[in-house]
């Protein structure tokens, strides 16, 4: 649980409202960059040209019997990895919660105080993609900042007529999956271009982004992708966050 929330913020009487209806998200509030290093992140990573060969250049988020065999021959654990956005703020737009996102983070599942972690049969048979549309898992009472969470079900079960007695910014909704290899070759990485000025630039991205995608998870911690760095950081942004919108709408209307 985020810890030490300022009085004038608690006094607010939807601050720690939840939605009685299903929200959506603004993604326009993440970074451009952000979204399109994002945007090819599911089934296995790190995507290899030794993938690429065994797929015949037709890769799936589930993974071919070619694949399979592959990485039954080399002996591939995988963990699987959650996208966690969490939301600092709800604005009616036409009559549909829409929440304002405040970080994103890397979460490792895992099982009994340790981290998960999968054979190729096993992530063979998990259609993530098919699981977050139908379960829309989520986190309750989750911290992003240290990982600290109490519940992990469908966003449906927390919100509704009767809501949890959780803050609305301590929901992690996990709005996508990957499995990381724990054992590939770097150098046999395939990676899309960014379309930076210069290859130097490139080169430093792909390696900042190697870092945070494809590094094996040793602690059950999040790990940051984008957003506040602290809870500080969060409080300031949701003090400034109703008078940013409000100049936002009104920009809007003169357009």
């Amino acid at each position: 649980m985020i810890d030490n929330r300022p009085k004038h913020l608690l006094d607010q009487d939807d601050y720690k409202k939840l939605p009685a209806k299903p929200f959506a998200v603004d993604f326009a509030t993440l970074p451009e960059l952000v979204r399109q290093a994002l945007g090819p992140l599911g089934g296995i990573q790190p995507i290899t040209r030794e993938m690429a060969k065994a797929a015949n250049g037709e890769l799936h988020d589930m993974p071919s019997e070619s694949e399979i065999k592959l990485f039954k021959k080399n002996g591939t654990l995988f963990q699987p990895i959650f996208l966690v956005l969490s939301i600092a703020h709800l604005t009616e737009v036409d009559g549909t919660p829409v929440g304002t996102p405040y970080a994103l983070c890397l979460m490792p599942t895992s099982k009994r105080d340790v981290i998960d972690e999968k054979d190729i049969d096993l992530v063979a048979k998990q259609d993530t993609q098919k699981i977050i549309r139908e379960m829309e898992p989520c986190y309750a009472h989750f911290d992003p900042f240290t990982g600290a969470g109490g519940l992990f079900g469908s966003v449906g079960i927390f919100i509704g007529q009767n809501p949890i007695g959780c803050f609305l910014d301590e929901l992690g909704i996990v709005i996508g999956q990957y499995f990381l290899a724990k054992t590939y070759d770097p150098a046999d990485v395939m990676e899309v271009a960014m379309g930076f000025p210069s290859a130097k630039t490139d080169e430093k991205y792909r390696k900042h982004r190697a870092d945070l995608l494809y590094k094996p998870f040793t602690e059950i911690k999040p790990r940051r992708v984008w957003g506040a760095q602290s809870p500080i950081e969060l409080f300031l942004f949701q003090e400034l966050l109703p008078a940013r919108l409000v100049a936002a709408a009104a920009s809007a209307s003169l357009r």
